[in-house]
């Protein structure tokens, strides 16, 4: 992982698309000496949002459990029927 400045990074832009695209280096933005963004390839980006997804329905599926476990509402079984899981 690399770390620029905001102003290396608008200077040389294409660089670090080519950086992240064929090296799949993920890049650190630096701003007043203060990390603010980063610069990662699709597939990064891509398997950021999976894990997203995945934590959320993880959250969603306890809930749905203590909710089932504390009496009316629809079955974990069902839930999971009507989301194809």
């Amino acid at each position: 992982m690399i770390t620029v400045t905001v102003s290396d990074l608008r200077d040389h832009l294409p660089d670090r698309i080519d950086d992240v695209r064929i090296s799949n280096e993920r890049i650190i933005v630096r701003k007043h000496k203060k990390d603010v963004a980063a610069l990662v390839s699709v597939e990064d980006a891509q398997l950021l949002e999976a894990l997203e997804d995945f934590i959320d329905l993880r959250a969603a599926l306890e809930a749905l459990e203590d909710h089932e476990r504390d009496g009316a509402g629809m079955s974990i079984e069902d839930f999971r029927k009507e989301l194809r899981l």
